[in-house]
């Protein structure tokens, strides 16, 4: 089976994805990003949109139309499949292309920038744009795949038929979290036997509020003097949390240890008494599920597919005491039981080779009950006309955009939770 997979922005899930089925089929990925993806892929490099688009409502429409056809005519899959459904700031032209079969996967944050876009200051035409945008990605392909049910209620709600969603966890590895003992994380990672620890793995930017994590640090810190915070990842709001920790005198219990290599992950977690996510928007994280499989209690927000999977480790947003008092039960006896069952459900339900082969099947009735087909060049022209005008629109707005967009990235204070 011919597979073309598009995929806008640099993940490891995607890596993971693009590596799994390239082993068993004949693979290839358009991608706006120079990255070698696979060793088994064949990899066709595009433009990031829009930039470069930005110019053919004057000079570029035919070759933008020539380049994709004969891409079309050299790779002829039998599979497209898309991840994310949109990208925040870039003209989508997946809402355009009517080639069957398609399926899209919806990623999170590409569904919920309309809810919390407003609230970030982005200007509601906008917004009403990458609603649209959406309807018509959701409309035009054969299967929307998404990760939860939290998920799929709002794509039906942004106009998705419900016939078209299939609800499946992709999942993560397992096995890697069965090589390592606590013992042996603790060693690597030069932490004390006796302390309490607890870690997160998120994006530093407002989206996943970190700020919350040191707040509720500093009250568990009342009750369990021993227990240390690693607050991991990169981010916009770095440099603001670790102010925020030098302010209120914890830099020798909570640290930002910055981006984490995927092969020391198994070591943080199996090495960690309790995992914490503070998302206010979410879908359901790779970090979250592989917490799971390494058979920590998770406590978290209630945003995205989180209660779904991690019903008892659920606190209500921003409710900093709350999100204490269940770390501090989580670090003692009842965290045990709660990591156990947390271990059987990622077995169960977020297990990727299972959850793989289950995709794989729907490749193979997609691919039998629809013939590759891709519009005419009469009809591709009339696509990208369309796509002119919408690449219009961004330029009027983007002197409105650049700035909100930083805004949107940075601007949360972090000092504006009270505590006591």
């Amino acid at each position: 089976m011919k597979i073309l997979y598009y995929c806008p922005w640099k993940t490891h899930t995607f890596k993971r994805w693009v590596d799994h089925f390239s082993k068993r089929h004949e693979v290839s990925v358009l991608t706006p990003l120079a990255i070698n993806y696979s060793m088994h892929a064949r990899i066709h490099r595009t433009f990031r949109l829009p930039g470069q688009l930005s110019l053919y409502p004057i000079v570029g429409l035919s070759k933008w139309i020539d380049w994709f056809w004969h891409l079309w005519l050299e790779i002829r899959p039998d599979i497209l499949h898309t991840h994310f459904a949109s990208e925040e700031q870039q003209i989508d032209i997946r809402a355009r292309i009517e080639f069957h079969p398609h399926i899209v996967s919806v990623w999170g944050s590409d569904v919920n920038f309309v809810w919390y876009a407003p609230s970030r200051g982005i200007p509601k035409l906008v917004v009403n744009t990458m609603r649209d945008n959406l309807f018509k990605v959701f409309n035009n392909v054969d299967l929307v795949h998404t990760e939860c049910q939290d998920m799929a209620k709002k794509c039906i709600n942004l106009g998705c038929p419900k016939e078209k969603i299939l609800t499946l966890n992709w999942g993560i590895k397992i096995a890697p979290f069965d090589n390592v003992t606590k013992k042996q994380a603790r060693e690597r990672l030069g932490w004390d036997e006796g302390d309490k620890i607890v870690v997160s793995m998120r994006h530093l930017n407002w989206k996943y509020a970190s700020k919350y994590q040191i707040y509720a640090a500093r009250k568990v810190f009342k009750k369990v003097p021993n227990a240390k915070f690693y607050i991991c990842g990169s981010g916009p709001q770095r440099d603001g949390l670790e102010k925020l920790v030098k302010d209120l005198q914890l830099r020798e219990k909570v640290f930002l240890p910055g981006q984490i290599p995927q092969e020391l992950v198994p070591y943080y977690l199996r090495g960690a008494d309790c995992y914490l996510s503070t998302s206010i928007y979410d879908g359901f994280a790779d970090s979250i599920k592989e917490a799971m499989a390494a058979e920590l209690p998770v406590v978290s927000f209630d945003s995205g597919g989180n209660r779904e999977f991690i019903p008892e480790g659920i606190v209500p947003l921003k409710d900093v005491d709350r999100l204490a008092s269940k770390i501090v039960d989580f670090l003692f006896d009842e965290g045990a039981r709660i990591g156990k069952k947390n271990r059987k459900v990622a077995e169960k339900e977020v297990n990727w080779d299972k959850n793989m082969d289950v995709m794989e099947n729907y490749y193979k009735i997609l691919s039998e009950t629809y013939r590759s087909s891709l519009p005419t060049r009469k009809a591709m022209k009339s696509y990208f006309v369309n796509l002119a005008d919408d690449i219009r629109f961004w330029l009027k707005y983007r002197r409105v955009l650049d700035p909100k967009w930083e805004y949107y990235e940075n601007s949360e204070s972090l000092d504006t939770v009270e505590v006591t």
